[in-house]
């Protein structure tokens, strides 16, 4: 994954969810959308990142943000101060 594609899901998931991003967290984007792309029978995350910025699917950037949201205790505080 480039600086590039980390910077737009790192927006994906700030303005979806709240989940901030600091640049050392790419490993983590990486362990968390590998699953997603090979699922989605694409053979990278760059391809997975690829098809998200082109079509803009609502249920792929759900999935995106659903995975890389798991286990973010960040994201659990966001959502109940928002309630």
């Amino acid at each position: 994954m480039n600086s590039q594609d980390f910077e737009f899901v790192s927006q994906l998931l700030r303005k979806r969810a709240g989940i901030v991003l600091s640049g050392d967290k790419m490993y983590l984007l990486e362990s968390r959308l590998a699953p997603l792309a090979r699922k989605e029978g694409l053979p990278s995350i760059d391809d997975l990142i690829h098809v998200i910025r082109a079509r803009r699917e609502e249920r792929l950037i759900g999935q995106l943000v659903r995975r890389c949201g798991r286990g973010n205790g960040r994201s659990d505080r966001y959502h109940e101060q928002r309630r």
